[in-house]
């Protein structure tokens, strides 16, 4: 069981067996360059919309996809530098989940992710998985 974060929010069941794993190019974890700005940001809110302008800003590059909405999510991952994240979308909801190998809980870090989804997100899920 992961470490409590106020962050932490688990997807209900559905939206897991329902949701579209988004291409790895549509999103990207801001460097630690800009991190305190968006972890700022998103001190008081899940999602933040942002223009082209600022995403690149964020993270150093133009994301994958046109004709979509550019949004700064929440996101947590373990404090190590193995593992990775996935975005997964379902129509109105986005989840945000770092997942890595290990046999113990690490420290758990705030992280702030830039990706390219359909629409606004009304929910955003944010968790950890770790597969032992």
């Amino acid at each position: 069981m992961p470490p409590r974060d106020s962050w932490l929010r688990l997807p209900p069941n559905e939206f897991v067996i329902s949701a579209r794993e988004l291409d790895r190019a549509e999103f990207a974890v801001v460097p630690a360059a800009a991190e305190a700005g968006a972890l700022a940001r998103l001190s008081d809110t899940a999602s933040v919309e942002l223009s082209t302008r600022e995403a690149r800003e964020l993270v150093g590059e133009p994301l994958a996809g046109v004709g979509s909405r550019l949004v700064l999510l929440r996101g947590v991952s373990w404090d190590t530098s193995h593992g990775s994240f996935t975005v997964c979308w379902r129509s109105g909801a986005v989840r945000v989940v770092h997942g890595c190998l290990g046999q113990r809980s690490l420290p758990v870090v705030r992280r702030a992710i830039v990706a390219r989804l359909p629409d606004l997100p009304a929910q955003v899920y944010v968790d950890l998985v770790m597969a032992r």
